[in-house]
């Protein structure tokens, strides 16, 4: 009878990627996670790392989350809080979370602090910072925001073109060095001569008569180090590898960069 045996090991990973994700929610602040929720402005059956850890059947403390987000309701249900997002440039996505009364003091606060987020010297100060705009100024402001702010981008999008092609050039001098590490590399595992050590065997045969067998085997110290040289051309192709990655990837920085300056006024 023939006996058939499964590899256990895939079985293995999927347990172990599983039994990770229970971890995460069952290690979970579910109080926290509730009061987050709810300031994000939006619901809690909407919440996919809620659906995930269901799908684990990872124990969820459904309590905590309700505490935590009529906490983070109150929080997030307020005028200073909607006044805040304003100010910070963060669109208010309301939705049926507040009271209608509420929701109309909250977008008038709201607009008060678009008012300061949208000042022409508050736009040169967020195109400065890198950061992108997301057209949340109401139109009459708009056309005051948007020159500051393209002047702040077109300064920081320079000094991110500067940056970027200063490293470009240093890094292609760091290529060059690891092109010449490997092809040394690469030229002293050519260049290695494996030692051996040789053996006689006596074989006997059946009618007894005695023979001799020569027997080449590599020594130890000769094998350790064929695995040094070779571990060494690996590293090396991997240096150049990533230098050449890091190139690629600065120089379509850079090139998008370029685009985008020739597109600010």
């Amino acid at each position: 009878m023939k006996t058939i045996l499964f590899s256990a090991f895939p079985l293995v990973l999927l347990m172990g990627c599983t039994s990770q994700l229970k971890k995460d929610c069952e290690a979970k602040n579910w109080f926290q996670h509730g009061y987050d929720i709810a300031m994000t402005g939006k619901r809690v059956s909407g919440d996919p790392f809620i659906a995930s850890c269901k799908k684990e059947e990872a124990t969820i403390k459904h309590s905590d989350i309700s505490l935590g987000f009529q906490a983070g309701m109150q929080a997030y249900c307020n005028p200073k809080t909607s006044y805040k997002m304003g100010r910070d440039g963060t669109r208010l996505g309301v939705g049926d979370l507040c009271t209608p009364a509420m929701t109309k003091r909250m977008e008038k606060s709201h607009a008060e602090g678009l008012a300061v987020f949208c000042s022409p010297k508050n736009g040169e100060k967020v195109g400065r910072s890198g950061r992108v705009y997301d057209k949340v100024c109401p139109s009459a402001l708009e056309t005051d925001f948007l020159p500051a702010y393209q002047r702040g981008r077109k300064k920081y999008l320079s000094g991110v073109l500067q940056v970027t092609r200063k490293k470009i050039v240093s890094r292609k001098r760091q290529l060059n060095k690891e092109r010449l590490a490997l092809n040394r590399a690469q030229n002293s595992f050519n260049r290695f001569r494996p030692v051996y050590n040789t053996k006689r065997i006596r074989k006997t045969d059946a009618e007894g008569n005695d023979s001799w067998e020569t027997k080449k085997e590599e020594t130890f110290e000769s094998q350790s180090q064929r695995r040094r040289l070779r571990r060494e051309v690996n590293r090396q192709q991997t240096l150049v590898s990533q230098s050449q990655q890091k190139i690629t990837d600065w120089e379509k920085l850079a090139h998008d960069t370029e685009l985008e300056l020739q597109t600010q006024h």
